[in-house]
Formats: C-alpha cells, sequence, structure tokens
C-alpha cells in the first residue's frame, strides 16, 4: 500500500483486508482456555477487548476523513473498527510448579496487545490508506515491524516458560513412579506365597485344637 502506484480502489481493498484483520485480532485477544479469557489479567470472566466502529465510538467525526488531496469523504470508516479498549489488567496468572516455586502462565493482553499499541497502530495504517496518503503508510513500516519484534520476544518468553514447566512436569512424574515403586516394595506382598502361609497357620492351628 505504500506504492504510489496503486490506485485508490486497489488501496480501499487493501484497507478492507486490514479492517478485517483488526477484528481477527480483538477475536484472537479474547481468546477462552478453559472458561478463561487468557489477555485479561487477573480478570478471567469477561472479554478484555472490545472493539467500535465510527459508528458507535462516541467520536466526533472519526467516520470521516479527508484525502491528501483534500477530498472529504465522508462515513468512510462507519462501520470500520476506530477504536479497540482494554478492560483487563497487567496480572499474570501463576502456578506452583513445585514447594515455593511459581511461574507464570499466561501474558497479559495489556504487554502484547495494549501497551503495543497494536491496534492503534493498524487503525492509523488503514486510515492512511484510505487517505491516499503512500508517506504516511511507509513511516508506519517501522512501527509494525516494532510490534512484531516485541510479538516474537514474547513468544519466546512464553516458550521458554512451556519448557520449564514441561521439566517440571518430567519431574512429578519421575517422583510420583519412584514414591510408587517404594510404596509397592513397602506395601505389596506375594498374593501365592501368602496364601500358603495362611493356608498353613490354619491347619495348625485346627492341628492343635
Amino acid at each position: 500500500a505504500s506504492t504510489s502506484t496503486n490506485s485508490q480502489s486497489s488501496l480501499d481493498a487493501i484497507a478492507d483486508e486490514i479492517n478485517q484483520q483488526i477484528e481477527g485480532l480483538v477475536d484472537a485477544a479474547n481468546t477462552k482456555v478453559g472458561g478463561k479469557y487468557i489477555f485479561g489479567g487477573y480478570s478471567t470472566q469477561e472479554a478484555p477487548f472490545k472493539f467500535y466502529t465510527g459508528r458507535n465510538d462516541d467520536l466526533t467525526d472519526n467516520e470521516d476523513l479527508t484525502t491528501i488531496k483534500g477530498e472529504l469523504r465522508s462515513d468512510i470508516n462507519l462501520d470500520n473498527v476506530t477504536v479497540v479498549k482494554y478492560s483487563g489488567d497487567g496480572g499474570n496468572l501463576a502456578a506452583e510448579i513445585s514447594p515455593n516455586v511459581s511461574i507464570n502462565y499466561t501474558v497479559s493482553g495489556k504487554e502484547i496487545f495494549a501497551d503495543t499499541k497494536l491496534f492503534e497502530t493498524l487503525v492509523n495504517v488503514r486510515d492512511s490508506i484510505l487517505k491516499g496518503d503512500y508517506t504516511a503508510v511507509q513511516n508506519s513500516i517501522g512501527d509494525v515491524d516494532e510490534i512484531i519484534d516485541t510479538t516474537l520476544r514474547t513468544r519466546a518468553k512464553v516458550g521458554a516458560i512451556m519448557n520449564r514447566a514441561d521439566n517440571a512436569a518430567d519431574r512429578l512424574v519421575d517422583k510420583s513412579y519412584s514414591v510408587t515403586k517404594l510404596l509397592s516394595e513397602t506395601e505389596d506382598i506375594d498374593v501365592a506365597k501368602a496364601s500358603i502361609a495362611l493356608a498353613s497357620q490354619k491347619a495348625s492351628y485346627n492341628s492343635s485344637l
């Protein structure tokens, strides 16, 4: 979209696709696992993200855009996403993996979506495309790259947490096997041997009687 050879109709098609991607990202940000929203921080029962369009964002004239040529595009954002709000917090849920050792197993939407200004950046990119502002689109590429880098770093952090949790699970399984074996050696009996011994004792008892 930063190439000036694109016609405005081609740019509008790209802008429509970006708008769909924004709505898709909101859906992803509201992902639930086990009946809980995973990106809401400590708030897990309500969807942490909600988007508004130019029709209901309560912002004055936000549905209108003026192109770089000075042409007013009235109501162009009437049904497009203009604002995405976060209602969660910055908390991370934690789990104890061994005595007095806990790890965070969630990443808050504040860290990965809100603080990076992901939605705000994409909305601005889309609006620049609708305005035919090639320079603004070109300048925004660096912002998008920075968001991607932040996302990759977060994914790496989550991967490290997953590896640590897997290692802890393996250790717990090993301990479980060891304890089970110890209990078996301590408590289990040879049924056949015990039955023979019981029969011998009963015979001796009867003889004594």
